[in-house]
């Protein structure tokens, strides 16, 4: 793999966690920057996990780097529904200031 794209990951910002791939089928997470090291040799990376485990892999084994999708926190959900039932609410004031029956 292009180590430069390796770097471009992980520089990115603002970061997107993303996961490395190698030959052997092995997946490492990279959820922050700051749990991935690279080697200034370009020949290595290092992956340290929130458990507090690490893997150290060769960068010319490595296949494919992908994003991790962001998954909404729960806080998130409820704002957007409680932003949509603010709107449907309104809507539903003007319609019956209106006369008339709500869609």
């Amino acid at each position: 793999m292009n180590y430069a794209l390796i770097r471009e990951y992980h520089a990115a910002r603002p970061f997107r966690p993303f996961t490395v791939i190698t030959a052997d089928g092995r997946a490492a997470r990279v959820l922050h920057p700051e749990f991935m090291a690279l080697d200034g040799n370009e020949e290595i990376i290092m992956v340290t996990d929130p458990e507090a485990s690490h893997c150290i892999i060769d960068a010319d084994s490595i296949t494919a780097l992908e994003n991790i999708p962001k998954i909404p926190t729960a806080s998130q959900s409820v704002g957007a529904n409680a932003e949509k039932s603010k709107r449907r609410h309104a809507a539903l004031l003007r319609f019956e200031k209106c006369g008339k029956q709500p869609p």
